[in-house]
């Protein structure tokens, strides 16, 4: 179950989609997620939500808007990876070296 110190990190790891959700909805995501997994969740609905963005260019300045979308995107596949990878690794053997003292 997660902990209010769960739902903090959640809200912490940089998407505004957090918002749209109380902690216990938020602890639900981590419980059925994972905080990687549920960091991904927000962070594809923080892309959705900015999907709509264009690049604007007036009176000599430009904001480049669609990088937010990009950008949600990119922070989205990192935490997917992070998810990935652990399951990918708690699947398999674990190699060490042996050490001898």
């Amino acid at each position: 179950m997660a902990t209010a110190e769960d739902v903090d990190l959640l809200k912490r790891l940089g998407s505004d989609a957090h918002t749209n959700y109380d902690d216990i909805a938020l602890g639900v995501m981590i419980d059925n997620l994972t905080i990687n997994g549920a960091a991904a969740q927000l962070w594809r609905e923080t892309a959705t939500l900015t999907s709509h963005l264009v690049d604007v260019t007036e009176s000599g300045s430009s904001r480049k808007m669609s990088s937010v979308h990009s950008n949600a995107l990119a922070m989205a596949k990192y935490y997917q990876d992070l998810v990935d990878s652990a399951v990918k690794s708690s699947s398999g053997a674990t190699i060490k070296r042996i050490v001898r003292a």
